[in-house]
């Protein structure tokens, strides 16, 4: 079996994406195995990464409802990988992915998650590289269709790990301002961050309107059956 057979196997939709469908379900195993011990308050769960680090939290968010907040630093699995390369300059490995036309597109709409932003509650924060911003152009403006809660900030002259000092830090500070908002309910009191946390509470108010609505619709549901 070549690289490229293993490749599609894995991401086979007859067998339900087991590349996917294995990391959400370690992911979960170890979310219960410490949920179960008491260690951490289930509603104040935040997940992120870069790479595959952020490509599983937002599959994740289609699957599960249990993350309360998640930051992430790059892609995730999307069409666009489709277009990241020309035939030529594609991997060997890669070469089994479909073009998103046609058949194509029945293959990429169960794990894109810009196709499903209707199933995502939790906000988001966006940490993107220039060299990327096109390949979440899709998620981000579904996402602003959908008046879900997200946040998202393109970096100059970066690459997928980022390298330049000023703006990992910037990131980090951002994500620690982040989680703590969203989990902890804190805001930093430096007054250079007002506009920073105005927007946040903006984008919680949005998510409280949502959660409203979504309650009212699944109660009228109930009472027609």
């Amino acid at each position: 079996m070549t690289n490229a057979d293993f490749e599609k196997l894995l991401f086979s939709p007859q067998q339900g994406f087991p590349y996917l469908t294995t990391m959400l379900n370690s992911t979960l195993r170890a979310l219960d195995l410490v949920a179960n011990r008491v260690l951490i308050d289930e509603k104040r769960v935040g997940i992120g990464g870069l790479s595959q680090g952020s490509g599983n939290p937002l599959y994740m968010l289609v699957k599960e409802d249990r993350i309360a907040a998640v930051s992430v630093a790059g892609g995730y699995m999307g069409p666009s990988l489709y277009y990241s390369t020309t035939s030529r300059g594609q991997p060997r490995s890669e070469e089994w992915y479909p073009a998103p036309i046609g058949d194509g597109l029945k293959w990429w709409n169960p794990i894109d998650v810009a196709q499903h932003v209707d199933k995502i509650k939790a906000p988001i924060l966006f940490n993107i590289p220039d060299q990327e911003i096109a390949a979440n152009t899709t998620l981000l403006r579904h996402l602003e269709d959908a008046r879900k809660p997200f946040d998202a900030y393109v970096y100059p002259n970066e690459y997928h790990e980022k390298w330049q000092s000023a703006h990992r830090q910037a990131i980090y500070r951002r994500n620690l301002d982040w989680f703590r908002f969203w989990l902890q309910d804190y805001e930093d009191p430096d007054p250079a961050k007002a506009e920073q946390y105005q927007r946040w509470r903006e984008l919680r108010k949005a998510q409280t309107a949502q959660d409203s609505e979504r309650a009212s619709t699944n109660a009228a549901s109930t009472t027609v059956r």
